[in-house]
C-alpha cells in the first residue's frame, strides 16, 4: 500500500517516464523505464488481480471516464493505452460540423492535459474503429489535430488510432492523412490470421498493436436460416486464443509492440459468453487459463474444465436445430477432465435481436423459466417451449463455483 501511495504522489508532482519507439535491425521496439516493454495486455476494467498472476502488464482503456481504473493499473505496475473517445460517424456524429468537431477536440485536448503525467500511461488511442461503416474522411482530420496536437504538449507518450481491421484504403488514410501518429492499433478477430502478411502488404511502415483480438466475432460468425449466430464452445475458443497468440502475434515481434485480448471482463455482444473472458457471474473462464498460458508460459497450476463440444440430439453446434413445441431435448457436451468435482447448469434465453455493431452496448437479455434434468454427468433433458420462436439453451461446467466454461445452442421453435 505505502509503495502504491508514493507512486501516486510521484505522479502528483509530476514524475513520469518517457516513453519511446526504438527501431534498429530485428525491428521496432516500445521503451519504457529504460527498457524494453513488449505489451502483455487486456481490455480490462476489473479482476486486476488475476490480470496480474496472469503475468499481463498493461490495459488498453476505450475512454478517458474510468480514471480511477489509471491509479489502479499504476499500483499493479501495469501501463495503460488510454483511449480518446472520438465520436463515431455511425453514432451521429457530423465530421462536417465545424462547431461539434471543434468542440469535441477542446474537450479531449483537456483530457490529455489531465492525464499526460501519469505514470501508467503507456500511449494514447486516438478514436476506436472510426473507420467502421463511415463515409466523411474528414473523421481522419480531427484524428491528426488531436494526435499533432499530444505531440506538442505530452511528448513523453506516443499516439496511435484504432481501426476496425485493415484494408488498402484505410492504410492509405492513416499514412496520408495522419502523419502525425506513431503506432497503428487494429482491431483484428477472424482476420487477425492474416495481419502480419497485410500490415505489410498494404503499405504501412510504422509498428502497430492488436488492440482488440480473440476468437471470430459475431460478425464473423455463420448463421443458421433464421439469423442466429453460432458460437463455438468456450474450450474451443480458449485453444483458439492460445493458438493465434503464439503463433501470430508473439510471432511478429519485428512490427507488433504487443496487443490487448478482448475481453477481460463480460459484455453482452450477440451472446453474453461471446467474446468475454469471465461470465456474467464474475467467475473465470478456461479464456483466461489460456491467456495465462499466452503470457507467462505456463498453464495456471489450476485449471477450469474446458468444454469442448456440445450437442443437441446427438447433433453438434454447426448444424440447426429446429425443434417442436413442448418437445423433449437431450444436451450432450464433451469436457476436457479436470481435477476435482464438476458443478453443472443450465439456462434458456430468447435469441438477441440486437443489430447493434462495433461494440456498441447491447442490452442482457432475460432469462426464460426451465426445468434441466441430468441425464448423466454431462447429459441434460429439457421441455422446449410451447411458442415458436428462437431460443439459445446455455450450459455451464465449473470447478470450485468460479473457474468455468461454457457453451450454448441456438434452436428455433417450430410447429
Amino acid at each position: 500500500m505505502w509503495l502504491g501511495l508514493w507512486m501516486l504522489s510521484q505522479w502528483a508532482q509530476g514524475q513520469t517516464a518517457a516513453v519511446t519507439l526504438v527501431a534498429d535491425s530485428a525491428g521496432w521496439s516500445l521503451m519504457r523505464q529504460g527498457a524494453q516493454h513488449e505489451i502483455l495486455g487486456a481490455g480490462a476494467k476489473a479482476h486486476f488481480e488475476l490480470l496480474e498472476e496472469c503475468g499481463a502488464n498493461s490495459i488498453r482503456l476505450w475512454s478517458t471516464n474510468k480514471s480511477a481504473l489509471l491509479d489502479s493499473a499504476h499500483q499493479r505496475g501495469m501501463s495503460v493505452m488510454l483511449g480518446l473517445y472520438l465520436r463515431p460517424e455511425r453514432t451521429g456524429m457530423n465530421y462536417n460540423d465545424v462547431h461539434a468537431v471543434e468542440g469535441q477536440l477542446a474537450e479531449l485536448k483537456q483530457e490529455v492535459l489531465k492525464f499526460k503525467d501519469h505514470p501508467a500511461l503507456l500511449l494514447w488511442g486516438i478514436g476506436n474503429e472510426l473507420d467502421l461503416k463511415y463515409t466523411n474522411t474528414r473523421v481522419w482530420d480531427a484524428v491528426e489535430e488531436l494526435a499533432k496536437f499530444i505531440h506538442e504538449a505530452d511528448p513523453n507518450h506516443p499516439t496511435s488510432t484504432v481501426l476496425a481491421g485493415i484494408d488498402p484504403a484505410k492504410i492509405h488514410m492513416v499514412r496520408t492523412r495522419c502523419p502525425n501518429i506513431d503506432v497503428l492499433g487494429v482491431n483484428a478477430y477472424g482476420s487477425i490470421e492474416k495481419l502480419p502478411l497485410n500490415i505489410r502488404r498494404f503499405g504501412w511502415n510504422k509498428p502497430y498493436i492488436v488492440t482488440e483480438w480473440g476468437v471470430n466475432g459475431p460478425f464473423e460468425a455463420p448463421t443458421t436460416s433464421w439469423g442466429a449466430k453460432k458460437e463455438p464452445p468456450g474450450g474451443a475458443k480458449a485453444l483458439t486464443r492460445l493458438r493465434r497468440y503464439e503463433t501470430i502475434i508473439s510471432a511478429d515481434s519485428s512490427m507488433c509492440l504487443g496487443s490487448y485480448c478482448f475481453l477481460w471482463g463480460q459484455k453482452q455482444e450477440s451472446t453474453a459468453t461471446w467474446h468475454g473472458l469471465f461470465l456474467s457471474d464474475g467467475s473465470a473462464t478456461d479464456g483466461v487459463d489460456a491467456m495465462h498460458k499466452a503470457w507467462s508460459g505456463e498453464w495456471p497450476t489450476w485449471r477450469a474444465p474446458s468444454i469442448r463440444n456440445i450437442r443437441m440430439n446427438d447433433r453438434g453446434w454447426k448444424v440447426e436445430h429446429i425443434l417442436e413445441p413442448g418437445s423433449e431435448v437431450q444436451v450432450d457436451v464433451d469436457l476436457e477432465a479436470v481435477e476435482g468435482d464438476i458443478q453443472w447448469s443450465c439456462a434458456l434465453f430468447p435469441e438477441s435481436q440486437s443489430k447493434k455493431m462495433g461494440g456498441d452496448r447491447q442490452e442482457s437479455l432475460e432469462e426464460i423459466p426451465a426445468d434441466f434434468s441430468p441425464v448423466n454427468q454431462k447429459s441434460f433433458v429439457f421441455t422446449t417451449p410451447k411458442k415458436s420462436g428462437a431460443y439459445r439453451v446455455f450450459v455451464k461446467a465449473c470447478r470450485d463455483g468460479n473457474h468455468c466454461s461454457s457453451a450454448n445452442l441456438p434452436f428455433l421453435v417450430r410447429k
